[in-house]
């Protein structure tokens, strides 16, 4: 099962996305001849108590929740009314828990057990487990509570899967239900699994097995053969591939080698499926002609949009995160990319952190600017202490409210703290903040993908003239940020932008999106008034 969303901006903003790690797991356990049910709480639209309801009238023996930190509660609530109305095995399982296993399983005995690490095969061994009526506790990989002796016992680690190209390919349930009803979907796949890079606010070089197997990858014909089965129902739907991989391509010689085998293969069976990636300011070298034509030749076979990891415009807090390179250099690359047309619709960004200063946020806000990103939603962005990240040692914590509780540290500066309760607030108490995020998001998802497919060899007129117009919308934005940090700097942190100001910030960006929506319905391929509700 796949949890509701606990956060409304989330739910909103990133719209409906199948769960990768639940549709993988499925195929592994349908392929050893287990029956299984696969359920999304959000997809299809059911309560806790009817997704409870729902399960239990499968007659489960065995429940597996994918959550994380936005998902938990909801799963706990669930889970509690599972064990009420029968006595299903109730696995959970995801980065969250696994660095949190015992935080869960002390606070709540509706979870049995913690499949830790990847879940293809210790939920797998699981299941196996119970249908040969041996004790689960003797599987690798797992966690449990000793309720005698009051303790979470560990077994030993499982391997992560050695070669990708023996697991079978993800189940697609949830997304042809959602797909068949009208409801859009994101999906994705795994080319690759593993991240190179230690970045401090990040978990995924811990969970993806780099300190035990380090960098594994699909061979390009495997992966090639899963999206020629996905093609068809992309087209149908004038979809975008998702590569979910945490870091898409690097400098490495394996890494450049693997993406040049993936053009290599796509090329030769025609294969043109439009498709994003994750990838570094860094992934390539942008000195170097061959690395430009590299990514000229991605763009020919499919890579229309890049998630950038930028984080910060201000290279102190981009130390702070670990993440090895310089604001500058975020900037070239992100330019670069849309030269190319493979910009994507939005990038990863990070503006607050424990000990981050005004004249530092002001420099990301200059910098988000610059490459028409600066929208309320990236600047409301914070760290969060998701366990198992390394920036959490250098931080000064308070315990948890909650095991799903990630913001359990104050902001130091007092100026940094009022602007991030001035900037939440109006988030929070007005729309235009999901609104500028999820437009300009859907906007420029739609128009690159549509460029792909009539032949763009880089992004058309309407696409580069709805870039200017969403960066003109955003610019004010970036002013009413700017104006409240002058504030706050020449009264040393006493002074915020007074309620009318908001007002007007908030009324004026509504005016403006509106016209956006209204010049670019097309693109959103819903009328006026209901392009929006059919995302939320």
């Amino acid at each position: 099962m796949n949890p509701q969303t606990e956060n409304d901006d989330m739910r909103e903003i990133y719209g409906f996305h199948e769960n990768l790690a639940l549709a993988l797991i499925a195929a592994a356990l349908r392929k050893r001849g287990h029956q299984v049910v696969l359920v999304d709480q959000r997809v299809h639209r059911l309560t806790d108590r009817e997704v409870a309801h729902r399960i239990a009238g499968e007659g489960a023996e065995l429940v597996g929740f994918s959550v994380n930190y936005a998902t938990l509660k909801p799963a706990l609530k669930v889970a509690q009314l599972l064990k009420v109305t029968g006595a299903p095995t109730v696995v959970f399982g995801g980065e969250h828990v696994t660095y949190l296993d015992d935080g869960v399983l002390g606070a709540y005995a509706c979870v049995d057990l913690v499949v830790r690490g990847e879940g293809e095969q210790g939920f797998l061994a699981v299941a196996d487990a119970l249908r040969a009526g041996r004790d689960v506790r003797g599987e690798r990989g797992i966690s449990y509570w000793d309720r005698e002796k009051d303790v979470c016992v560990r077994t030993p680690v499982r391997s992560p899967v050695a070669d990708l190209d023996e697991l079978p390919f993800a189940s697609r349930d949830v997304a042809d239900q959602a797909l068949a009803q009208g409801t859009p979907i994101e999906i994705g796949i795994l080319g690759q699994r593993g991240c190179p890079f230690p970045c401090s606010f990040c978990n995924a070089n811990r969970f993806l097995g780099n300190e035990t197997k380090g960098m594994r990858y699909r061979t390009a014909a495997n992966i090639a053969d899963e999206i020629e089965q996905l093609g068809p129902r992309l087209a149908e739907h004038d979809l975008l591939l998702r590569f979910y991989d945490a870091t898409w391509v690097t400098r490495s010689p394996a890494s450049r080698a693997w993406a040049v085998a993936l053009c290599d293969e796509l090329e030769e069976r025609g294969l043109r499926v439009p498709f994003d990636v994750f990838v570094r300011s860094d992934s390539f070298d942008l000195t170097s002609r061959d690395d430009l034509r590299l990514i000229r030749r991605l763009r020919r076979a499919g890579m229309v949009s890049t998630y950038l990891g930028l984080e910060a415009g201000d290279d102190e807090v981009l130390d702070v995160y670990n993440k090895k390179v310089h604001a500058n250099a975020s900037i070239r690359a992100f330019e670069e990319f849309r030269r190319a047309g493979v910009s994507g619709s939005t990038n990863g960004v990070i503006t607050f952190h424990q000990s981050v200063t005004l004249p530092q946020i002001a420099n990301t806000v200059t910098f988000l600017e610059r490459l028409g990103l600066c929208t309320l939603w990236n600047l409301c962005s914070r760290v969060e202490t998701l366990p198992g990240i390394r920036l959490g040692d250098d931080m000064i914590t308070r315990p948890r409210r909650a095991v799903w509780d990630v913001l359990n540290y104050a902001l130091l500066d007092p100026g940094a703290r009022a602007l991030y309760e001035l900037l939440t607030e109006t988030s929070e108490t007005s729309y235009v903040g999901r609104l500028e995020d999820f437009l300009s998001r859907r906007l420029r998802d739609v128009a690159r993908v549509r460029d792909f497919r009539a032949g763009e060899p880089v992004a058309s007129e309407i696409t580069r003239r709805l870039d200017r117009d969403i960066r003109d919308v955003q610019r004010l934005t970036s002013a009413f940020a700017a104006e409240a940090i002058d504030g706050l700097i020449a009264s040393d942190g006493g002074r915020c932008p007074d309620r009318t100001r908001v007002v007007r910030y908030t009324d004026e960006m509504l005016f403006r999106l509106r016209r956006l929506a209204t010049e670019y319905r097309p693109l959103l391929g819903a009328g006026p008034t209901d392009w929006y509700a059919t995302a939320a």
